[in-house]
């Protein structure tokens, strides 16, 4: 669904990220540039010991929202589904 660099492993419905926040959100914006979605992105955010970068669909994708973060050194990637009661896309 949504990719993620090598030494990535899913813990708990998240994906603990094999590279730190820049490389990790570097490879993504690689891999949807090449997929031609386009996103928005927002941040870098830091608040409270945490580095958050979101990223928005401005057109259909599987998911609603990616969120990129860093805690406590380790970088985590959590996908925020699409609500089950959102409308189509319509193209």
């Amino acid at each position: 669904m949504v990719p993620s660099p090598r030494g990535s492993r899913e813990i708990d419905g998240r994906v603990r990220s094999g590279a730190d926040l820049r490389r990790t959100t570097a490879f993504l914006e690689r891999a949807w540039r090449d997929r031609r979605l386009a996103v928005r992105k927002v941040g870098p955010i830091h608040r409270a010991g945490v580095e958050l970068v979101r990223y928005l669909p401005t057109g259909p994708a599987p998911w609603a929202a990616v969120h990129v973060y860093r805690v406590a050194g380790v970088t985590w990637i959590a996908v925020v589904p699409v609500p089950l009661d959102a409308p189509a896309a319509t193209e």
